[in-house]
């Protein structure tokens, strides 16, 4: 069995109901909290714990994180070379690349970069994600 997720709105631990209905038995959770959205229907497990937007994030951090990995590295070697009196063709070698990054970076699409935009959900501050 899957591990149960906490209430993806209010992060209650959720209740399950079995029933039995023509010999047929399920299983189905919800939140226990009165005042959650997700305590007025059940739903299967897989359910429960499917988190697309927190899939989506995840993802995005890792691309993020890539990201700024790259820009520290063309950074570190920019500043390495600088110090080291290194010659003007390593160096626009080492621009090169870190121009390529930030082009990189622009060139996400906004999809990518605001993953809430693509469920439509609404902030807090009532504007669209």
């Amino acid at each position: 069995m899957s591990e149960l997720k906490l209430c993806s709105y209010c992060k209650s631990v959720p209740q399950a109901n079995t029933w039995t209905l023509h010999g047929i038995t399920e299983t189905r959770y919800f939140c226990p909290n009165p005042d959650c959205p997700h305590s007025v229907r059940t739903v299967r497990l897989e359910q429960w714990n499917t988190r697309p937007i927190e899939d989506d994030l995840r993802k995005r951090i890792a691309e993020l994180e890539g990201m700024v990995e790259r820009l520290i590295e063309a950074g570190n070697w920019l500043n390495a070379m600088h110090e080291d009196g290194v010659f003007v063709d390593e160096l626009n070698a080492a621009r090169t690349s870190w121009k390529l990054a930030v082009s990189d970076w622009q060139s996400m699409p906004s999809h990518v970069t605001n993953p809430l935009e693509s469920q439509g959900i609404v902030t807090r501050n009532g504007g669209e994600g």
